[in-house]
């Protein structure tokens, strides 16, 4: 998810080394939401850091742990369409 959206992460055998970028925002791009609920939620939170739109697929994953989290989301000021 880190990758897709610009940034830096390698994952290794027992760690996950995930490389600042002084701050600065994220491209933004597209996120296979893999139908997992915490991938679709994390891309959303990292969506709100990104210069450019960014896309998520699986989004109705959110249903297995916070059915609410897009409603609750765009309460907070997070832009949504397609949901």
């Amino acid at each position: 998810m880190i990758n897709a959206l610009g940034g830096q992460a390698e994952e290794r055998p027992d760690a996950l080394i995930v490389c600042g970028n002084n701050f600065n925002k994220l491209p933004g791009g597209f996120v296979n939401g893999c139908n997992d609920h915490r991938i679709v939620m994390a891309a959303a939170i990292a969506a709100v850091n990104c210069n450019n739109e960014v896309v998520i697929s699986d989004c109705e994953a959110v249903s297995k742990s916070y059915i609410n989290f897009f409603e609750d989301y765009k309460r907070l000021g997070g832009a949504v369409s397609g949901v």
